[in-house]
């Protein structure tokens, strides 16, 4: 895909487009309708990257009061690499964690050196973490929970 990113919310009817990209990125993909519900409701935070009219990375979160978790942070495989993902994050952060009591977590899977890299440089730290966390096509794998103040 040629042409630049551009960056916006996302909003119900999006479902499909990120089912789409879900099955780019994961062995189990989610339905439209999963995304929908969570799309739904107005405890989530959705935002994307957009290039020419394709969804080609996406953030999904979810907010309560002064906590954010992160529900799932995608990119397209031929988009990585790009800095997509860490835009997403970081416009996210920026305005969650204006309040310096807000606190941000997510689970990444263990070995997903890709994204604890990435999480690494939003200065996320490792707070715990879940075992048989993820289930994925051929059983199940850890995961680290990681905090950002």
């Amino acid at each position: 895909m040629d042409g630049q990113a551009t960056f916006a919310l996302l909003s119900e009817g999006n479902g499909p487009d990120l089912a789409r990209l879900h099955a780019q990125c994961f062995a189990l993909p989610w339905s439209p309708e999963s995304f929908e519900e969570l799309l739904g409701k107005d405890t989530t935070h959705a935002s994307g990257a957009w290039v020419g009219g394709t969804l080609v990375a996406a953030l999904l979160v979810q907010c309560a009061g002064d906590t954010a978790d992160v529900v799932t942070l995608m990119t397209a495989p031929s988009m990585r690499k790009q800095g997509l993902s860490k835009e997403l994050m970081r416009l996210f952060l920026r305005d969650f964690l204006q309040h310096p009591q807000k606190t941000c977590f997510l689970e990444v899977a263990q070995d997903n050196i890709p994204a604890l890299e990435l999480y690494k440089s939003l200065n996320f730290k490792i707070c715990g973490a879940r075992k048989d966390y993820y289930d994925v096509a051929f059983g199940s794998r850890d995961a680290w929970v990681l905090r950002r103040p």
